[in-house]
């Protein structure tokens, strides 16, 4: 039986070697994704047409994940981009792309440990062919809608991602993480401000006890006369991301809350206070513990 209708959502999967692929179209496929990897661009048209496997009901939207990397047959990265801007154009649903990475160092480690010749240097280091795919790979990196580093991800740490991504649940997933920069930065962080050349409070030893949700704190760095321009700025980009994407902003700064966002949720103690339109909430809150917050009686 034919399907009735092709896949409202196409993915594909591609990325170095070694850096997840399997495991991910592996995940894709356990939380009900079809699967089907290294399959060349010109069969696409007649897999869409294909009967669905054995066992599945053909009326059924399961979203399709293809695998592509650097040993599918006439691999030409900026070919194969041109052939997925086409399929985005002509496809009913949605076409968007996944790029697999890691750092050199954790792949040849990973080639080393399993004892596996890298497919690009067979008769070579490891180095030498991840050097290359790199090259190769590097259009389709800059296509891709998303990346995913796996630099420092266990399979489990991958599959959860990956989950959590795709998975069929639709319900939003906020994900807060703190850092010091001597670990390094979040390898998966798409926009990230750094914001050390501020006057640090740490090095005033009556502020150093405290936290950024001391006023103390808040008013010694908002001295800073480089702060305005600082703020402001990050501001101004806020507002043109906000045209193209959805963004969350996690602040104490009750002014800044209500000068940049649409929306506003009031969290305290982890559990949800109040959400509602911006002005609403500033202006005549319903919940009394919110009028409270916004109004410095307590908090």
């Amino acid at each position: 039986m034919s399907r009735t209708q092709p896949p409202k959502s196409i993915l594909i999967v591609t990325g170095l070697s070694g850096a997840g692929k399997s495991t991910c179209l592996d995940t894709l496929e356990d939380i009900g994704w079809e699967v089907v990897d290294n399959i060349p661009l010109g069969l696409l048209n007649r897999l869409l047409a294909a009967p669905v496997a054995e066992g599945h009901d053909p009326t059924e939207e399961r979203p399709l994940a293809l695998g592509i990397d650097s040993r599918t047959r006439g691999f030409d990265a900026d070919n194969i981009v041109e052939g997925l801007r086409a399929l985005r154009g002509e496809a009913a649903g949605t076409v968007e792309s996944l790029f697999m990475d890691c750092s050199d160092a954790v792949l040849e480690r990973r080639y080393a440990e399993t004892r596996r010749r890298h497919p690009l240097a067979l008769d070579r280091p490891a180095a030498d062919g991840i050097a290359r795919e790199r090259e190769l790979m590097e259009p389709l990196r800059r296509w891709s809608d998303q990346v995913i580093d796996t630099t420092d991800l266990t399979a489990n740490a991958l599959q959860q991602e990956i989950r959590a991504r795709f998975g069929r649940d639709t319900s939003a997933t906020l994900t807060i993480m703190s850092f010091g920069f001597a670990g390094g930065v979040p390898r998966n962080a798409d926009l990230m401000f750094d914001m050390r050349f501020l006057r640090n409070p740490h090095w005033v030893p009556e502020l150093r006890p405290r936290s950024g949700l001391d006023p103390q704190v808040s008013a010694y760095i908002a001295e800073d006369p480089v702060y305005p321009e600082a703020k402001q700025r990050i501001e101004e980009l806020l507002f043109e991301l906000k045209e193209s994407f959805s963004i969350i902003i996690v602040t104490h700064n009750m002014q800044q809350a209500a000068r940049v966002s649409d929306t506003t949720t009031f969290f305290y103690l982890g559990t949800m206070v109040e959400t509602g339109p911006t002005r609403q909430i500033f202006t005549a809150p319903r919940n009394e513990q919110t009028e409270a917050y916004i109004t410095g009686r307590f908090g």
